[in-house]
C-alpha cells in the first residue's frame, strides 16, 4: 500500500501540466523516469521496512510466531509489488495519465499472476536445490529478488525507450 502515492505521481503531472513544463527544464527525459523508478522503489523498501519491524515487534510480544521462514515471505511480496510497478510505468508513460486507475489496478492482477508462475518455477528449481543441501529459503528468497529486479530493470529500459520518443 505504501507504494501507491509513488503511482500517482505520474497522474498528478499529467492533471497539473507539470510533465510539459519539465521539458523545459534542463533535465533529460531519462532522468524524468529515473527518478519515477526510484521514487518507487523507496517506497516500497519503506513499506517493506516497516512491515519488518511491525513483525519484529508483534513476535517479540507473543513468543509463537517464528522468524525462520518470513525471508521467502517478504521476498514473495517485494517480487509481487516491484512486477506490479514494473508494468505501471510503461503503460502510463504509452496510454498516458488518464487511463491511471485502470492502468494501476490491472498491473496489480498481472503482478499476483506473475508472482503465481514464477512460483510454480521456482518450486521446480527447489527440489533440485534440496538435493544440494543448500538451504531452500534462502534460495526462494534470492531468485524472488533477482526476477524482480531483472524484471524493473527491463521495464525501466523500455519506459525510458517509450518516454524519449514521446512526443507531447
Amino acid at each position: 500500500m505504501s507504494s501507491l502515492p509513488a503511482l500517482e505521481v505520474i497522474k498528478q503531472e499529467g492533471t497539473s501540466n507539470f510533465d510539459i513544463y519539465t521539458f523545459t527544464l534542463p533535465v533529460k527525459r531519462s532522468t524524468m523516469v529515473k527518478s519515477n523508478y526510484v521514487h518507487y522503489l523507496t517506497f516500497v523498501l519503506m513499506g517493506m521496512l516497516i512491515s519488518f519491524v511491525v513483525y519484529i515487534i508483534s513476535s517479540t510480544i507473543e513468543t509463537g510466531l517464528q522468524l525462520a521462514n518470513i525471508s521467502s515471505i517478504y521476498a514473495s511480496t517485494l517480487f509481487m509489488v516491484i512486477v506490479a510497478g514494473a508494468f505501471v510505468y510503461p503503460l502510463l508513460y504509452l496510454l498516458g495519465h488518464e487511463k491511471s486507475d485502470g492502468i494501476i489496478i490491472g498491473s496489480a492482477f498481472v503482478g499476483i499472476a506473475t508472482l503465481i508462475g514464477v512460483q510454480g518455477v521456482i518450486n521446480y528449481f527447489s527440489n533440485a536445490v534440496a538435493k544440494a543441501n543448500f538451504n531452500i529459503s534462502l534460495f526462494v528468497a534470492s531468485a524472488f529478488v533477482i526476477a524482480a529486479f531483472l524484471i524493473y530493470s527491463c521495464s525501466y529500459c523500455l519506459s525510458r525507450f517509450i518516454f524519449t520518443k514521446k512526443d507531447y
